[in-house]
């Protein structure tokens, strides 16, 4: 059973109401209340609540914030998830202004290690960040892992095929802005990973029937498996040169392997006779930000930084600068093929 939060107010509210009404009837004849069936409502109203609370007892649905905010929606006890989980199973923001009736694009984040969904959100600020998405633009955090208290990457059967594009479906049809939107009338869909997350993103866009949709491609300090999204590279060569996609690739950690990857990324463009003017590699400046314009004149970027602040060492900063920054960038390119298609 999929419940909001505002259900059981509402329920309840109307219960007080209708005993108000009656208590200033003054009628003599009216019945008063038993004391049991007193007791009754009242377990009934506090059965309500616990529902209510994002406490995940049964619960499907949460959601919270108002339309100047957004909404979040949280869901628990999914027929597709990777486990039985005490925290989310997904959470899906919807941002301020949001139109089920125009074109509809999707943020698939995939948080790293440690970490639920409801704490990657929180954590990072995503509903913020997600005001420089493009307009009408849903992001979806899927909870990839088995245990995400623990320090593994075991994600049960997110790996199998189908199973996160069910998942997705599962979701949205539980989400009131998105259940009649099918996939196929998904616009475009970006995938973000950081840290830990990157088996699941490449599950995702390998396994689940949405390969054609996916845009753009932002990683967050997250390649640890080296060769994960060469074969999607690969694919999307002409694409990416042109910058009608994006490969981004921010790292600290993941150094050697995005080096690596940006040489063979090299070869792969010699080798299809494409020039570089669309690839960008910063290896030098490590303490200076790029900026979303650059970004969205780039459809191959990888850039180093050591940047820290005083709460996030480099590895979180990586997440904390850079995801709001390639949201921006992405809604700049757009903007400017729109342009472009109107001349």
């Amino acid at each position: 059973m999929y419940m909001s939060k505002q259900t059981p107010s509402l329920i309840i509210s109307n219960m007080d109401k209708s005993h108000s009404g009656t208590s200033h009837q003054g009628s003599s004849s009216s019945p008063q209340m038993s004391r049991q069936t007193q007791w009754l409502l009242l377990l009934i109203a506090g059965l309500l609540l616990v529902a209510s609370s994002g406490v995940p007892a049964g619960t499907g649905r949460a959601a919270g914030r108002t339309p100047q905010k957004g909404h979040i929606y949280k869901f628990w006890s999914l027929q597709n998830r990777t486990a039985d989980h005490h925290s989310p199973d997904a959470l899906v923001f919807i941002p301020p202004g949001f139109d089920s009736r125009k074109s509809i694009r999707l943020v698939i984040y995939n948080h790293g290690l440690l970490h639920t969904v409801d704490e990657a959100f929180n954590r990072w600020r995503l509903d913020k960040d997600m005001r420089l998405a493009p307009a009408n633009t849903a992001l979806i955090l899927p909870e990839w892992a088995y245990d995400p208290a623990e320090y593994s990457c075991q994600s049960g059967c997110f790996h199998e095929p189908g199973f996160f594009r069910n998942m997705l479906i599962e979701v949205m049809s539980h989400t009131p802005e998105l259940r009649r939107t099918p996939l196929s009338r998904i616009k475009e869909i970006a995938i973000v990973s950081y840290s830990g997350g990157f088996r699941a993103a490449a599950s995702e866009i390998y396994r689940n029937g949405i390969y054609d949709k996916v845009n753009t491609l932002v990683l967050l300090d997250s390649l640890y498996g080296e060769h994960h999204f060469d074969p999607w590279i690969k694919a999307n060569l002409q694409a990416l040169a042109s910058g009608r996609k994006q490969y981004h690739n921010f790292f600290f950690d993941t150094k050697r392997n995005s080096v690596a990857q940006y040489e063979r990324v090299q070869q792969m463009l010699q080798a299809a006779g494409i020039q570089y003017p669309s690839l960008t590699c910063d290896l030098w400046h490590e303490t200076r930000t790029l900026d979303a314009s650059h970004l969205s004149r780039r459809g191959i970027v990888y850039k180093y930084t050591t940047t820290s602040t005083p709460d996030f060492i480099p590895h979180q900063n990586v997440a904390k600068v850079y995801f709001p920054i390639a949201m921006k960038a992405w809604t700049l390119r757009i903007q400017t093929a729109s342009r472009l298609a109107v001349r």
